[in-house]
Parts: C-alpha cells; sequence; structure tokens
C-alpha cells in the first residue's frame, strides 16, 4: 500500500509556510523640467508632492518677473501657465525644493485693481485707508 502523504504531495503553499519577501517592480523615475519666460530650463527636476527638487542651485532672483509664462514637460505631456508665481523655495540636505502655483484669473484682475486704485490715489494724492 502507497503512503498517502507521498503521493499527495501539496501544489500550493502552506499557509503555515514562512513567508517570503516580494521584491517590488521597479518604478521608473519621472524627470520633470521648468521652462522660465527668459528661457531658463531647469531639467533634470523630480517630484516630491507638489515640489519640484533640483539638485543644482535654484535662487528666487530666477523667478521674479518670470514667470509669465512657465512650461512644465515631464517628457511625454507639456504644459504652458500663463500666470504662475514661486510660492516657496527652500534648501535641505543639499536639494533645493520649490513650489510653483496657477494664479487663478480672479486673483490677476483683483491684483490689477487694486493696483490701478493705488495708482489713481498716488496721481491725485488721495489717502486710502
Amino acid at each position: 500500500m502507497d503512503d498517502f502523504y507521498d503521493d499527495h504531495s501539496p501544489t500550493e503553499p502552506s499557509p503555515y509556510d514562512p513567508l517570503t519577501p516580494i521584491e517590488p517592480e521597479p518604478v521608473e523615475e519621472i524627470l520633470y523640467a521648468v521652462t522660465l519666460s527668459d528661457g531658463t530650463t531647469l531639467s533634470d527636476l523630480h517630484l516630491n508632492g507638489n515640489n519640484f527638487v533640483s539638485d543644482t542651485p535654484v535662487t528666487k532672483e530666477q523667478f521674479d518677473y518670470n514667470c509669465s509664462p512657465v512650461t512644465i514637460s515631464d517628457g511625454e505631456i507639456t504644459e504652458t501657465y500663463e500666470n504662475m508665481e514661486l510660492v516657496h523655495l527652500q534648501t535641505t540636505n543639499g536639494q533645493y525644493y520649490f513650489v510653483l502655483r496657477d494664479i487663478p484669473p480672479e486673483e490677476l484682475w483683483k491684483r490689477k485693481v487694486t493696483a490701478d486704485v493705488q495708482y489713481i490715489s498716488m496721481m491725485t494724492e488721495v489717502e486710502l485707508d
């Protein structure tokens, strides 16, 4: 008589076998390029949340009066934003983190009206509260 256990060896692992770690599939890292209105391109940028991360130095002065328009590309998709501004810039561990935001049309209109009122006030020498 054949041994019962020899004829029926399990084809699937037992739930009591030790777990074998599964190696995650490698994820292809996406690199971004940000092109400012004067043609300056900040390339080889990583994205960390909404922060662009650069290994090369980035300064606030690069963005001053230079964010209309801004083109952002990941190598496959390119988007152009007509009015952006630098929200945040910080250096951590030798890397430069910066955040840009698109300024909505309502906010642009409000800024223009405020500037117009201040200009008229200055020209007419009227003090605003």
